[in-house]
């Protein structure tokens, strides 16, 4: 998804939102294999992860696409991870600690490897 155009990031957002509201409006849990139940979260991070690089793209300020999608990856990651918590009731505030201390040095360590640049 590195490159796509704005115009894509936001249909990709839009269809994002929408498929998200169309499973959990027309959906049962209760009658749905488990691959099913996954999609809303993984939905929930293209979407969120297609936004944030959209709405970075659009700024004024000139972040290169590496650092774009450091951002957008770990904007979309955090939320996402914290709903897999409430979803399976484990949600603390320790838990949110770890969750943030995750991604945070998640994101140092990726913006240090050679391996990206």
């Amino acid at each position: 998804m590195s490159k796509l155009t704005p115009n894509k990031h936001l249909v990709v957002t839009l269809v994002g939102v929408l498929f998200i509201l169309f499973l959990l409006m027309f959906t049962d849990p209760k009658k749905m294999p488990l691959v099913i139940l996954v999609m809303p979260f993984l939905l929930l991070f293209i979407t969120i992860y297609s936004g944030t690089k959209l709405l970075l793209s659009q700024t004024r300020l000139k972040v290169n696409s590496r650092r774009q999608t450091m951002v957008a990856s770990a904007s979309a990651a955090l939320p996402v991870l914290l709903l897999l918590f409430q979803s399976i009731h484990q949600l603390t505030l320790r838990d949110v600690l770890v969750a943030v201390s995750l991604v945070v040095l998640v994101v140092f360590y990726i913006s240090r490897a050679d391996f990206i640049r």
